[in-house]
């Protein structure tokens, strides 16, 4: 149905205020739905609602390398938890038979802070040994997963590291094969240690040509003093030569003969002072003075011990200049070899040098591949656990109160439900409003009547006060035939002031009623509140073969709904003159063939 043809229905599809009545005349039913409600919530909330235990583990990421975006490496870390792979092993260790949606949901994982490597993984459960259970495993399995990817990655390196190692091999074999070749070739072992031993030797060397040339110097001085001293020797002199000194022999007798008396005699004694006198006159006399008794003549042996030395130190000096020549000689022999020996090391450091090299990165490659295969038999997660999950001793969520405080409001509104239900069924319609709506008609009036016999005279002047002035026929039928007697009771009551007002009591006769409605210039429908569904108002422009001039009067109100309004729709165009038909004779009886109403005739249950 558009917006348009709801715009042009008059009325409302449905009357709230029909709803508040009827909630108030059960409200004491709605009360007692929640009254009993509320211990079976509390035994449903005690006994059967779930309870979530959430049981946590603190672990820390101790990363080897050092990362310039460790915040974002975090964030990769935490977000790994929860990979499809790990899920599965959780499910597979734990036998669970939840989707791995399912699982995941279950875990929780985060930072403590954005400035510290510290992050948390929560796991709920129905209890707390299952919430401790069900952490453990996803940490296990978190930790494992990053063993394996550890491994995988270091077994990688590794690989690609021997394969570095092999070739690297291979170099230094190479390097050392050209630096052997060339020792080898220059028939040198140690470039460094020769060239030295011969700076060494020819140093050596040096200082012995130096003590050579100071002793071939020394030796040739020596010889010409040795040649001027042999020149100026005498070659004959006194061999021996006896003297003998008389007056100190006499002294040394006298003296120790003095020395005996002094011994036995005193100081005064004559004999004493006569020795005395003595031994200080021959002291008296000269200490050199002797007298030579024999003298022998030779060869002199200073000048041939001089000439000796002589010849001795000519045949030194001969050798040691000897010496000096052959010195001299050698240190050129050693400067040349030095010379070569410099040159010979230069290029042997470079092979060296690439020897070196070789091995210094063959040591690095062999101690990362050491450090490497550690690393694959001993694989690490690069996490710490601070903290293994226990028990929690409560529970994180529980929807106990929820459903206390659910099944009061649940049972209230089921209570509210069933009474709208009730109200509502078989889509019976009670209001002038809902009646107008539905059968796209105007109420012309609305009363409590027959229920109310004293209403009827309102009823009367109400229709009375505008159909007297219609001019035509105007047809009146009640909906349901059980409404006969009260139609007829109406029309008589209102003949006096709308004489041209006639009744339709033939129900079975549809044609009939057809061609009598479109005879009359206006047709006034009874409706009894609450006794016909929407489905029979949406139907009676069909039954009466028109589509306009039909209004229609609500017959029944009860006390509440007589409060509503009692006219809806616009009755202007119902009551003025047709133009079509004028002074019509009464169609009683016009039709006196019977058709019989099939299926699609009857409106609504009509029986």
């Amino acid at each position: 149905m558009t917006d348009a043809g709801l715009e042009q229905r008059p009325g409302l599809p449905l009357e709230p205020v029909r709803l508040a009545w009827a909630l108030r005349r059960r409200a004491r039913l709605i009360a007692l739905a929640v009254v009993l409600s509320i211990p079976v919530g509390l035994v449903v909330a005690f006994f059967l609602a779930p309870r979530e235990f959430v049981a946590q583990s603190v672990l820390v990421w101790e990363p080897v390398a050092r990362s310039s975006t460790p915040a974002r490496d975090l964030q990769t870390l935490t977000s790994s938890v929860k990979l499809p792979g790990n899920l599965a092993q959780v499910r597979e260790r734990l036998k669970l038979s939840n989707s791995l949606e399912d699982v995941g949901a279950r875990i929780r994982v985060g930072v403590v802070s954005n400035e510290s490597n510290v992050l948390t993984i929560s796991g709920s459960g129905a209890n707390s040994e299952e919430a401790a259970r069900f952490t453990q495993a996803v940490t296990d399995v978190f930790l494992d997963a990053r063993v394996r990817i550890a491994r995988t990655r270091t077994e990688e390196k590794l690989k690609g590291l021997k394969e570095e190692v092999e070739q690297m091999h291979k170099q230094l074999t190479s390097a050392r094969e050209r630096y052997d070749g060339f020792r080898t070739q220059h028939q040198v072992v140690d470039f460094t240690l020769d060239r030295q031993t011969a700076i060494d030797q020819l140093a050596l060397l040096r200082s012995e040509m130096h003590k050579s040339r100071a002793e071939a110097d020394s030796t040739t001085a020596k010889a010409s003093l040795l040649r001027s001293a042999v020149q100026k020797a005498p070659a004959q002199l006194v061999l021996t030569e006896n003297q003998v000194q008389a007056d100190r022999q006499k002294l040394a007798e006298l003296s120790a003969l003095l020395t005996a008396r002094r011994a036995s005699l005193s100081q005064e004694h004559p004999e004493v002072q006569g020795l005395q006198a003595s031994v200080e006159a021959l002291e008296q006399t000269p200490a050199d003075a002797y007298t030579v008794t024999g003298r022998q003549v030779g060869a002199n042996p200073e000048f041939l011990v001089l000439q000796e030395q002589l010849t001795r130190t000519s045949i030194d000096g001969e050798a040691a200049q000897k010496k000096l020549q052959s010195y001299s000689k050698l240190q050129e022999s050693l400067n040349e070899r030095v010379l070569q020996l410099t040159a010979l090391e230069g290029e042997a450091n470079l092979l060296l040098a690439d020897v070196r090299l070789a091995e210094e990165r063959l040591g690095k490659l062999k101690a990362e591949q050491a450090e490497l295969e550690a690393a694959v038999r001993q694989p690490s997660s690069e996490l710490r656990v601070l903290n293994s999950p226990v028990p929690p001793p409560y529970a994180a969520q529980s929807s106990r109160r929820k459903v206390a405080l659910a099944f009061p409001l649940l049972a209230g509104l089921l209570a509210v439900l069933f009474v709208v239900g009730q109200e509502l069924r078989g889509l019976r319609l009670r209001t002038p409003s809902e009646i107008a709506f539905w059968a796209k008609a105007p109420v012309l009036a609305s009363s409590s009547w027959p229920q109310a016999p004293e209403e009827l005279r309102n009823l009367v002047l109400e229709l009375a006060s505008r159909g007297e002035q219609a001019q035509g026929t105007t047809l009146l039928l009640p909906l349901d035939p059980a409404r006969s007697a009260s139609a007829a009771e109406l029309v008589e009551a209102l003949r006096p002031r709308m004489p041209f007002l006639r009744l339709w009591d033939e129900t079975d006769r549809v044609q009939a009623l057809r061609r009598a409605s479109r005879e009359s210039a206006r047709v006034v429908v009874l409706v009894d509140a609450g006794a016909h569904a929407a489905l029979e108002f949406t139907g009676l422009r069909r039954l009466l073969g028109r589509e306009d001039g039909i209004g229609l009067v609500v017959l029944g109100l009860g006390p509440e709904l007589a409060l509503l309004r009692d006219r809806v729709g616009d009755d202007s165009d119902f009551w003025g003159p047709s133009l079509s038909h004028a002074d019509l004779s009464p169609v009683r009886g016009v039709v006196k063939e019977s058709y019989p109403l099939d299926s699609e005739q009857r409106l609504g249950g009509r029986r």
